[in-house]
């Protein structure tokens, strides 16, 4: 009944959580156009009959976390609070304090007291407002980013916001209409671990318009007006020179890991999996892709068994055939 997305497993990717009755489902964005449901091996799935859900990163550790609300006179089922840790789910709403056995429907997160950590609202239904304010100790750094549009809206609905910082891409997106029954609030928070430094941000406006600006200081927040950033981009991007790969993320990898790749220029792409004796454990069949920078490919490790593997990515062009090896660990 709920809905919350956010890039739970730091691919750059926003993923979808929705509440139901009994089982959530947490659908991870594999980067093609396709989703998969990964709530139970993610540590996710415990809903009662949840409708509020958002996504925050309560402890500005880099990992957005999860908060649930549910009807509890229905199953018994209290608040969740899901703690991430590396893109797997445990529930601390004990410990944290944020255990109500209450029957609530809508749930809104937003910094309320300007402290830099992610607070939470919840209309129950007895009638009193609960305001849950984050005391979490020893947080992380964090930055949080405020957008008005001009040539958009005025409220920069739909723009995103991308942080790098330490090797890592943050994305968050400017959304009207989550939860259920309520609204978070439009400033978008990061949360940054131990990094004292921005390197580069980037707010895509729309269509091709996208500003960037570099070298930011932390713990504080940024009001962004469209078109006063730094650096504005408003051609279409360049594309790559060449087809290349990055390598597979993360690495070693559990269950899933996803391979980066650029194309010059459409090309059907297929992926396989070898052993080191060079026999072939996994394919995926080939998929008519864009040209354009940072192209993805997911791989699910399924009933594979533990150890090192080689990923065979071949770029079918017009007019010839490319092929890249890359080597990757899997762990169980």
């Amino acid at each position: 009944m709920g809905t919350a997305w956010g890039d739970f497993d730091g691919d750059g990717l926003e993923d979808a959580y929705v509440t139901r009755i009994g089982q959530a489902g947490l659908f991870r964005n594999l980067g093609d156009g396709t989703f998969t449901d990964e709530a139970v091996a993610r540590g996710a799935a415990r809903n009662g009959m949840s409708w509020g859900t958002v996504f925050a990163d309560f402890d500005n550790d880099g990992d957005p976390d999860l908060f649930v609300v549910s009807t509890y006179a229905f199953d018994q089922t209290p608040t969740l609070l899901y703690r991430n840790e590396g893109g797997f789910f445990t529930d601390v709403a004990q410990q944290a304090g944020a255990r109500l056995n209450l029957d609530a429907f809508g749930l809104a997160a937003g910094d309320f007291n300007r402290d830099g950590r992610p607070d939470l609202f919840i209309p129950a239904q007895d009638g009193r407002n609960r305001l849950l304010l984050n005391e979490t100790p020893a947080v992380g750094n964090w930055i949080a980013v405020k957008l008005t549009g001009s040539t958009v809206n005025r409220m920069a609905v739909g723009a995103s916001v991308e942080v790098t910082v330490q090797g890592r891409r943050l994305v968050r997106t400017v959304s009207r209409g989550d939860s259920f029954n309520a609204q978070s609030s439009p400033t978008l928070h990061f949360g940054l671990g131990n990094a004292v430094r921005i390197d580069t941000l980037r707010v895509y406006w729309g269509g091709h318009a996208v500003e960037t600006t570099t070298d930011l200081a932390v713990n504080t927040t940024y009001p962004f007006r469209e078109g006063t950033l730094s650096t504005a981009i408003t051609a279409a991007p360049v594309l790559p020179a060449a087809f290349s790969v990055a390598s597979n993320f993360p690495n070693p990898f559990h269950t899933s890991t996803t391979i980066r790749f650029d194309l010059p220029e459409v090309a059907t792409v297929e992926v396989e999996v070898l052993d080191l004796l060079g026999r072939t454990v996994l394919t995926l069949p080939g998929l008519q892709m864009d040209a354009g920078a940072e192209r993805l490919r997911t791989l699910q490790a399924g009933t594979l068994p533990a150890g090192t593997y080689l990923y065979r990515l071949t770029a079918h062009f017009r007019n010839r055939t490319q092929t890249i090896t890359g080597t990757m660990l899997l762990v169980k």
